[in-house]
């Protein structure tokens, strides 16, 4: 029994040193420089880029998350108008068995906003191919939806691009969360690239834009934040708090889905969907209020209660 406890401890203690060494950040401290434990930044070289990274000195920005520095849209001066300006993150997850054995990675940072609702915003989007395309995290099936934010304030669409973006002003530090499915992709895992652009138009009027700090990407069980996916029977379910999108992935290439029936709080059934193992419905078009999922996956049925919210 001692012998088999000494192994039971012996492995635990192995596989978690293994899995904290799997994680990479950024502090803008100038010490995360090395590329096998660090987020690497790297600025647009365009004119006009306003990301700096320094010790901010504003009036709502003037502190960094972990002092002294932060990346900023100008650690002095208000943003300008008319500007674009953006900065590429990247963590290659085949360094230091990132991604193996747990199926999310978790891409995260801590954040302040300070921009004119329609006007400005806070574009976020990633790439698997090395920047070649890129795509909005914004409602999109292929990553877990953002945690750690208000997404009724904080969110909008900006008029020039029809961009979904984050803005309006939420000058508390909020830790956001952006979670891939890794098990699907391909060994060696791929470097994710995330790319930050703050966008301003013709008219802008004292905002201080964005700032960014405490940047980790990691490996994770299961989200540890409010309305993260449900695991259950190889199928993830989430927001389970929506404004109208649900997203719905299976956890395997073997799993199938099968049929996916709504229903509202009354249990009338309101909708049948046919849906890919990785795919979303929209319920927009109906009140807010209490709704349930019901999905079939090889064989298995459960339902999830979903809170519409709009």
């Amino acid at each position: 029994m001692m012998l088999r406890s000494l192994l039971f401890f012996s492995f635990l203690i192995s596989f978690v040193n293994a899995n904290a060494q799997s994680q990479f950040r950024q502090y803008f401290d100038g010490q995360d420089t090395s590329a096998t434990n660090s987020i690497i930044t790297v600025p647009d070289t365009a004119d006009g880029n306003i990301w700096q990274i320094g010790r901010p000195q504003k009036t709502l920005f003037s502190s960094a998350a972990t002092v002294p520095n932060a990346m900023t849209t100008d650690t002095l001066n208000y943003v300008p108008d008319s500007n674009v300006s953006a900065f590429t993150i990247g963590a290659n997850l085949s360094y230091n068995g990132m991604g193996t054995g747990l199926a999310i990675v978790a891409y995260r940072w801590k954040q302040k906003l300070d921009m004119a609702k329609d006007s400005m915003g806070g574009i976020v989007e990633f790439s698997l191919d090395a920047g070649k395309t890129w795509s909005s995290i914004f409602n999109n099936p292929g990553v877990h939806n953002f945690y750690g934010y208000d997404s009724t304030a904080n969110k909008d669409t900006l008029l020039s691009t029809g961009q979904t973006c984050f803005s309006g002003r939420d000058t508390t530090w909020r830790d956001i969360w952006l979670c891939f499915n890794v098990m699907n992709m391909s060994f060696p895992k791929p470097s994710i690239l995330v790319r930050f652009t703050f966008r301003s138009d013709s008219v802008v009027n004292d905002y201080e834009g964005w700032m960014i700090d405490n940047m980790q990407v990691h490996n994770t069980w299961v989200h540890t934040v409010a309305h993260g996916p449900k695991v259950v029977d190889k199928v993830m379910v989430y927001p389970t708090v929506t404004n109208g999108v649900v997203n719905l992935e299976a956890m395997s290439a073997e799993t199938q889905l099968g049929r996916v029936q709504l229903y509202n709080a009354d249990g009338r059934h309101l909708q049948d969907y046919a849906l890919k193992s990785r795919d979303r419905i929209n319920i927009s078009q109906y009140p807010s209020g209490q709704y349930y999922l019901k999905v079939e996956a090889d064989k298995h049925v459960k339902t999830y209660k979903i809170m519409l919210a709009k």
